[in-house]
């Protein structure tokens, strides 16, 4: 921080990174969280809205510019579009920048320079009470999603292609609780036993303590490796490989998530790695550029 080009001095003690669309951030060893990159609507948290080339310090909750006291603490950090989402003092969970479909969880639709704290479930602006117990979180294009210490998942913002998993393409400004597989909205049983959640621009998955896979939200590549390409508002499971809709098996066992622009990825047991949805460029890693509703296993490297 506070070096310019030809910089002389580079960053350390990082713990982990996440990026945005157009912005990079990184967690250091003392828990302060430090952004840079594109800042227009103040999706790197240091109080203004000037774009960084070099790495700035993330104000604490209730500051503004120049901030006095920066965030500490902070266990877990995701960026979406023009936003970012972050697990920080005592699992609380915080977010800024871009607000306009209430990606930001404080019931408004208002831009935030500097963090603000996500309301709880059922809360409503102004907000009294606050999303606590929070172990990680995950963000897209305009929505986001925080995993509690339960195992449950809630989400919150635009939902325009059911990414929140509630059972409605509604948008919602503070968070909901995402249904458990087989439910129609209004859910009456939620989901529970999640260890993983990872975010695409227009699907989200989970992965169950048990190893097992579920996805939600748009389909139109295949994206939710159902062996179908249409879309869900509540989470259905991922197929095993070589199947076909309608499913017997599914993905068990699985280690990690990721998810990418239209396709997805899981690494197994065996620790090779399968994919499924968009291939257009060969995303998939299967030899091919045709798009898969079902995972396909990602070759080995050619000698």
């Amino acid at each position: 921080m506070g070096q310019v080009a030809p910089c002389a001095k580079f960053l350390t003690g990082v713990r982990s990174i996440a990026a945005g669309a157009l912005h990079s951030l990184a967690v250091l060893d003392d828990t302060s969280a430090v952004a840079w990159g594109y800042n227009s609507f103040g999706e790197l948290g240091d109080g203004t809205i000037y774009t960084r080339l070099t790495p700035v310090r993330v104000c604490a909750v209730g500051q503004v510019a120049p901030c006095a006291k920066f965030l500490s603490g902070v266990r877990s950090i995701a960026g979406g579009w023009v936003h970012t989402v972050a697990v920080a003092d005592n699992a609380l969970a915080l977010a800024w920048g871009w607000n306009y479909a209430g990606q930001l969880g404080d019931g408004t639709t208002v831009d935030r320079a500097t963090p603000v704290r996500v309301c709880a479930v059922g809360q409503v602006a102004p907000c009294t009470r606050f999303l606590y117990a929070a172990r990680s979180v995950a963000a897209n294009a305009a929505d986001s999603m925080a995993l509690l210490g339960d195992g449950g998942p809630v989400t919150w913002g635009d939902n325009f292609t059911g990414v929140l998993g509630d059972g409605t393409f509604t948008g919602r400004t503070t968070p909901v609780r995402v249904c458990a597989v087989g439910q129609t909205a209004p859910c009456e049983r939620f989901l529970y036993g999640i260890r993983r959640v990872a975010a695409g621009p227009v699907h989200t998955m989970a992965q169950l303590s048990s190893g097992g896979v579920l996805t939600w939200g748009d389909n139109f590549t295949g994206e939710l490796g159902d062996g179908t390409f249409t879309g869900r508002t509540v989470p259905g499971q991922v197929c095993a490989v070589g199947q076909t809709a309608p499913c017997e098996r599914f993905l068990y066992g699985i280690r990690d998530i990721a998810a990418g622009d239209y396709h997805s990825l899981a690494l197994q047991p065996d620790y090779t790695v399968v994919a499924w949805g968009s291939n257009g460029q060969g995303q998939l890693g299967d030899g091919s550029d045709e798009s898969r509703p079902t995972p396909v296993q990602v070759l080995a490297p050619q000698s």
